[in-house]
C-alpha cells in the first residue's frame, strides 16, 4: 500500500476480472471485509438516425446506420436510436458541453 499523507493509504488493484472480498491486516489489527464489485464496461453496440425531411422537399424519411457525420436540409427532424450494453444512460455532445443531449 502507498501512504498518501498521515494515516491515509491507497492501493490499485490492477486487471481485476471478478468481484472479490478484501480486508486489511497490520500489526495485529484487522478491518472488516469490503466487497469490490467488478462491473462490465459500457458498450455502444450500434446506432441509427431516422431522418424526417420537411414537407416542402417531398422526400421520404430516411435512416442512416452507424454514421457519425451527415448533412441534412434545415428543418429536418433527426431521431437517434442507440443500442448499448451495460449502460444506464448515454449523452451526445454536439459542439460543446452546453449542447449536451441526454438519452
Amino acid at each position: 500500500m502507498k501512504q498518501n499523507g498521515y494515516s491515509r493509504y491507497s492501493h490499485v488493484f490492477a486487471k481485476m476480472q471478478q468481484s472479490s472480498l478484501i480486508s486489511f491486516e497490520a500489526a495485529g489489527y484487522g478491518t472488516q471485509s469490503y466487497r469490490i464489485e467488478v462491473v462490465n464496461r459500457p458498450n455502444l453496440k450500434n446506432f441509427s438516425i431516422q431522418l424526417h425531411y420537411p414537407k416542402y422537399l417531398n422526400k421520404q424519411a430516411d435512416r442512416l446506420e452507424n454514421t457519425g457525420d451527415f448533412r441534412v436540409p434545415e428543418g429536418t427532424k433527426a431521431t437517434w436510436l442507440i443500442n448499448t450494453t451495460d449502460a444506464e444512460e448515454i449523452a451526445v455532445v454536439f459542439d460543446d458541453e452546453k449542447d449536451k443531449k441526454n438519452f
